[in-house]
């Protein structure tokens, strides 16, 4: 009955990466079904807004979670007057991003 068990959590676990892996895109560039020049486009997060300001948001493409920290845009002076204010962007999924929630649990007795 456990080995029932652990082959359906498996098979579920499969098919929801696998799904994925699909959505992404991810499958298509390790298999060569593009040129290489448009994974790298697709890739780079996207940034919308006006970088630095509240409302920007990143959009990643699920090569690399969690996203790499931007570098700080702003100015730091020892005054108000001569900084300059920053916030990163907003981390937002992809707007063809599959709704996904993946739950583990352990039932060691």
């Amino acid at each position: 009955m456990k080995n029932l068990k652990a082959l359906a959590v498996f098979s579920v676990t499969f098919g929801v990466l696998g799904g994925y892996m699909v959505a992404t895109g991810t499958i298509s560039s390790h298999y060569g079904a593009d040129d290489g020049k448009s994974a790298a486009k697709t890739n780079a997060p996207q940034i919308t807004g006006v970088p630095g300001s509240p409302s920007a948001t990143e959009t990643l493409r699920g090569k690399q979670i969690p996203a790499p920290p931007l570098p700080f845009g702003g100015v730091i002076k020892e005054t108000l007057k001569g900084s300059k204010t920053w916030w990163p962007p907003r981390i937002v999924p992809p707007q063809d991003a599959p709704n996904v929630q993946l739950i583990m649990t352990d039932d060691n007795d």
